[in-house]
């Protein structure tokens, strides 16, 4: 009886072993799927900035929506135009050129679906601008009473857009963003499943409801690990969703780089990089590594964060150092 006690349980660990194997390697090959859409994403040419003030200054509007909804058709056939439509509404931020009598005009002559979001998308933007980069406990109560109101503005021209074009998904993305960073009578839960109607393969759209989640904003680490886990089972229509699984660990991860407690941090940006790339996380997890000494590891991220973002200034001031620094 002893010997057949030992039999099975050799067997069930050599099970269990083939078990976890099997998901390691699914884990590994979803990383690597969302790392190549990642890169593909990012290799696309995005609509300038100039063109579209160019065309805004000239009040050539069908030419202009044209241009978007163009950005809206290529998302609706692949998913990798997803980074490349967001970028194009981000256009319309103040910071950009772009000014209110502007989206005003172009608003009045259209009433358009594309207008009203771009409008919105100003007004969210200029809000957020209002605000500033501070800690809300160190903005200003007239500064945090105007971005309130740009934000509500803001919010009357995303859901015009949305009601009159569903396809328009950066006019929710920037909906979840006012809607926790001013406490908007639209919740981000209820926004998240309107926009979950029309966008279930949308990552951005869950990334930012998943910030929302954060402990800073009224959440807990355990909404996050649930709302990440749920997601999966969209991943197969967007590869990106799976690295939503490594927010958790990323978010703990800078507080303990804020902290200096560069070990941890490094731990844990790994931990969060096992489910796929972002450049916020090899940057932070470079910077941990430099404090901790280990300079050839810390250059590895920074040059990966340049495959992804050639033209990234901080790490390319940070590959020039440290190669510097491994030359000497």
């Amino acid at each position: 009886m002893k010997k057949i006690r030992i039999l099975v349980m050799l067997a069930m660990g050599i099970t269990m072993f083939g078990y976890h194997g099997a998901a390691a390697d699914e884990s590994q090959s979803r990383a690597e799927a969302n790392n190549k859409v990642l890169k593909e994403s990012l290799d696309l040419l995005e609509i300038k900035a100039s063109v579209i003030k160019k065309l805004l200054i000239e009040e050539d509007y069908d030419k202009l929506e044209a241009m978007l909804d163009d950005a809206i058709n290529k998302y609706e056939d692949d998913y990798v135009y997803e980074a490349y439509l967001l970028n194009s509404f981000e256009n319309f931020d103040p910071a950009m050129g772009v000014t209110g009598k502007q989206v005003d005009a172009w608003v009045d002559t259209k009433r358009s679906a594309i207008a009203y979001a771009a409008r919105g998308i100003y007004k969210s933007a200029a809000g957020f601008r209002v605000r500033g980069g501070q800690y809300i406990s160190k903005v200003p109560e007239e500064s945090i009473e105007k971005m309130v109101e740009l934000h509500q503005q803001a919010q009357r021209d995303l859901k015009v857009a949305v009601m009159k074009d569903s396809r328009i998904m950066p006019a929710y993305y920037y909906l979840l963003k006012i809607s926790y960073n001013s406490r908007l009578e639209l919740t981000p839960k209820t926004v998240l499943e309107w926009a979950e109607e029309h966008h279930l393969k949308s990552y951005y759209l869950r990334f930012t409801y998943m910030v929302s989640l954060m402990p800073k904003w009224g959440g807990s680490y355990g909404q996050m690990q649930e709302f990440a886990k749920n997601a999966q089972q969209y991943v197969d229509l967007n590869p990106r969703i799976w690295s939503l699984q490594g927010m958790l660990y990323a978010e703990q991860a800078a507080g303990w780089y804020r902290n200096e407690d560069y070990a941890k941090a490094h731990q844990l940006y790994s931990q969060a990089l096992q489910f796929g790339d972002r450049t916020a996380w090899l940057t932070y997890r470079g910077g941990s590594l430099y404090k901790l000494g280990r300079l050839s590891e810390a250059l590895a991220d920074y040059q990966k964060v340049l495959y992804y973002f050639p033209d990234h200034e901080n790490a390319q001031k940070w590959v020039k150092f440290l190669e510097g620094k491994l030359n000497q």
